[in-house]
């Protein structure tokens, strides 16, 4: 009961049956606040994730470098709403609109206050879909640092900032090159 973070070094390969056996003892870990540096997910740990992660005690997960796509986030997005979560990163992955638009969907239920979508590919409709509902969640701060957005598209979060609780927006890199001719 004394862990507080579980962190993967990057050469661990963290598959299959050892996901599932870590995230089943989540219960018990009851001081585990954080998963970090966890690399090459499979399929195996959304699964373990949607049994377990729900009733743990985790506000910071970090699902970075993992080429996660829409399916996975998806999967993800349904037990948002019944964790603890408050920072989720989920930069440098293979999400797109269909991905953020499942979060968006649940994000007022959830109790994220920091959401790093970055370095993903997000385009228009889900940055419309996360514009539409950041009036009403806690997210404080927002990255979509490194995504292929159109200046339209950008506008679309300028446009309802001063009505959500955002603080910090990260932003750079943000419009595609065809977006600037």
């Amino acid at each position: 009961n004394i862990v507080n973070e579980l962190m993967f070094n990057s050469g661990d390969k963290v598959k299959g049956q050892h996901v599932f056996d870590i995230l089943s003892n989540l219960k018990q870990m009851t001081k585990l606040k954080r998963i970090s540096q966890v690399y090459e997910l499979d399929r195996n740990f959304a699964l373990a994730y949607q049994k377990h992660l729900p009733a743990s005690q985790v506000e910071d997960l970090e699902l970075e470098t993992n080429c996660i796509d829409d399916k996975f986030v998806q999967i993800l997005a349904q037990e948002l709403p019944r964790t603890k979560i408050k920072r989720l990163s989920l930069h440098w992955n293979e999400i797109g609109d269909i991905g953020v638009e499942s979060i968006s969907a649940v994000l007022p239920k959830t109790r994220i206050e920091v959401l790093d979508l970055g370095r993903n590919q997000i385009e228009g409709r889900g940055i419309k879909a996360l514009a539409d509902v950041l009036p009403s969640c806690k997210v404080k701060e927002l990255q979509l640092t490194e995504n292929s957005m159109s200046p339209d598209d950008m506008n679309e979060i300028f446009k309802i900032i001063h009505l959500s609780n955002l603080e910090i927006f990260h932003f750079y890199d943000l419009v595609s090159q065809e977006g600037l001719e």
